[in-house]
Order: structure tokens, then sequence, then C-alpha cells
């Protein structure tokens, strides 16, 4: 016989976990419009159900990442790119946010039916990322990692007084 105390967690409809999940993004709570999106998906598969579910799973990525969570984010982003994006507009703004966290490499292997546009733009912050954070960086996004490489250490030399040994031609 069941406790008396003890509650049910409340379900709801999917047009009104639909709706929840809007509401979320439009408050900018991620997180409860990526579960709530998540469910309404999962009850109901369908083009609208699975547009709003991209939407909040990007949104909560791109939070995650500003917040400084970088293996949440990755994580969320990968997970992204592994249901695959479908909404054009999700598209364009995807592989900023797969740069920022490393994954930049996996899209140009195709994974998730992404074409990723190499563009200056793109492998400038791919290059940036690389010096600013080498550890976190795909040894395929773009042969970056070998140009960050010289240009870290050539920081790292001047920031300690050395002068470089090798000078551009």
């Amino acid at each position: 016989m069941g406790s008396k105390t003890h509650k049910q967690a409340k379900r709801f409809s999917v047009p009104e976990l639909f709706h929840r999940a809007q509401r979320c993004l439009e408050k900018q709570d991620f997180k409860q419009a990526y579960k709530d999106a998540k469910v309404c998906f999962q009850q109901e598969p369908s083009e609208p159900h699975r547009r709003l579910l991209e939407r909040a799973w990007l949104s909560r990525a791109m939070a995650q990442h500003r917040a400084g969570l970088a293996s949440e984010s990755r994580e969320s982003a990968q997970g992204l790119l592994d249901f695959g994006v479908t909404d054009p507009e999700l598209r364009q703004q995807l592989p900023d946010l797969l740069v920022a966290v490393g994954l930049l490499d996996r899209a140009l292997g195709g994974q998730g039916g992404l074409q990723v546009e190499v563009c200056p733009e793109l492998l400038a912050s791919a290059a940036d990322r690389a010096v600013a954070a080498p550890a976190a960086t795909s040894g395929k996004d773009f042969g970056a990692v070998a140009g960050a490489a010289i240009a870290r250490s050539a920081a790292d030399a001047k920031s300690f007084g050395q002068t470089s040994t090798s000078s551009p031609p």
C-alpha cells in the first residue's frame, strides 16, 4: 500500500508542455524550457515540437557556455548535434556555439546533417579559441591548433620578456 504523504508529479498534456516551454524560453529559463520541450517531443514527435526542442536545447547550451559551464555546454552541444538540427535559423547559429565549445570538427564531418560553411569569421573564431584555450580545442579545427601553438608560444615568450627565435619572413 502506498504512503498517503507521497506526492505524485503533476503531469501536463502535450499542449500544456508546449506552451510552458515557450513561456520558459521567453523568460530565459532555458533549463526548464529544455525539459518541457523534451517531454513534449517524446510524447508527441511532430515538426513544431522538434523545432521547439532544438531552440530550447541550443539556448540552454549557449546559456551554459556564457555561465562558464564548459563541460555542461559541450555535452549539451554534442547532444544537440547528435539529435540533429533541422531549423534553418538555428543551423546558422550552431557553428558559433560549436566553435565556443570545441566541437566544430564534428560539424565539419557532417555529424547531425549539419553542413558548415567555412568562412573567414568562423576560421578566425576557431583560431582565437585555439590560442585562448588550446586544451579545449579539437585537433581537427582547420589546423588552427598548430598555428595557435606557435602564436601561444610567442605570446608566452613575450610575456616572460623573452624574444622569439623564429621570425616571420
